[in-house]
């Protein structure tokens, strides 16, 4: 789960299961499980994305049943609330993680994705490049966040960084590609811009520059997104910048 692939969340489910067949009120195994049904979700696998949720949001408030101080369950129904834009829910959820206990780097990288949402990006940053020091493998979604915190301070190099980082640890991380394109262009990278919008048409076909970003709960958080994805030429059929951007 750490590296996700479809292949990988599949197995990671029959390893959590048979656990749960080995110990019915291993709490833990609960909350896995709620966060591989928001990874599938996440990654863009699942074929019916609010079932998995609500699928999701059953096992972690299974796992709370078990053991309120079941970390991992708090932040993924942070997470899941996220997703539906509820962001007092997300806050009270992850804030309740980090009460528990204020050095897990899963509770600390939740929390900095959830502030990254939040439009509290500084605090974000803070987060999760203490969650990274603790833990250096931040899983795809958190170090995406990372990326995207950068790009909102306009540290755009670091963006980049982190982005090409995600990449290689995760083929599938495709939405990296989105902060790489725009941070790129941002920095007048126009080879790098242009690479980044070729894997951006070739490897992730779901990608609507409209609906990326909205849950930012800051419109200018996501204008300022969705200005560096227009000079990435991402608003156009083109798989590259607009000639002004070259």
């Amino acid at each position: 789960m750490e590296r996700p692939t479809r292949g990988n969340i599949v197995e990671a489910r029959t390893f959590l299961k048979h656990a749960i067949e080995l110990d019915q009120n291993y709490a833990a195994a609960y909350a896995a499980l709620a966060e591989a049904d928001v990874i599938d979700v996440t990654m863009g696998w699942a074929e019916a994305p609010t079932v998995l949720l609500d699928r999701a949001e059953g096992w972690a408030n299974k796992a709370l049943s078990l053991s309120g101080s079941e970390v991992r369950a708090h932040v993924v129904l942070g997470r899941i609330a996220i997703l539906y834009h509820r962001y007092d829910e997300a806050k009270r959820q992850i804030d309740r993680a980090i009460a528990i206990n204020p050095n897990d780097a899963f509770g600390l990288s939740g929390r900095g994705n959830i502030l990254m949402w939040l439009g509290q990006t500084d605090a974000a940053v803070e987060d999760l490049e203490l969650a990274q020091r603790i833990d250096p493998e931040l899983n795809p979604v958190d170090r995406n966040a990372l990326g995207l915190a950068y790009y909102l301070n306009g540290r755009y190099a670091a963006a980049i960084d982190e982005a090409e980082l995600n990449l290689r640890n995760t083929k599938s991380a495709n939405f990296s590609y989105v902060t790489l394109a725009a941070a790129a262009a941002e920095l007048g990278r126009s080879e790098d811009t242009a690479r980044a919008v070729t894997m951006i048409r070739r490897t992730y076909p779901s990608f609507d520059p409209e609906t990326f970003g909205t849950k930012f709960l800051n419109p200018a958080d996501l204008e300022k997104l969705r200005d560096g994805m227009r000079k990435a030429g991402l608003y156009t059929a083109e798989a590259g910048p607009p000639p002004s951007a070259r």
